[in-house]
């Protein structure tokens, strides 16, 4: 069963993206064209984030991907990732 999970990615992608869309045309709406994005400095430490947990994952990954520790990581690795979307402009 657990081979099929690929299948759901879209529809993950899907509820993640919609509530963005919606929100940022509400928020241009709202603020007259003037959206209050994050400026490039909180960007920069949102990647560094990702790229510091994608490290550490590589690393655990090295010695075996079963234990409880590498699937919690790359969990948090796919949510840091989802909301990485949001922060791009």
């Amino acid at each position: 069963m657990e081979a099929f999970a690929i299948v759901l990615v879209p529809w993950i992608v899907a509820k993640t993206i919609i509530p963005l869309c919606l929100a940022r045309t509400i928020m241009t709406r709202e603020l007259r064209g003037i959206v209050a994005w994050p400026g490039e400095t909180l960007r920069r430490l949102a990647g560094l984030k990702v790229l510091a947990l994608l490290l550490v994952l590589t690393g655990l990954g090295v010695s075996g991907t079963v234990s409880n520790v590498y699937l919690e990581g790359a969990q948090q690795l796919a949510v840091l990732l989802i909301l990485r979307v949001g922060l791009a402009s």
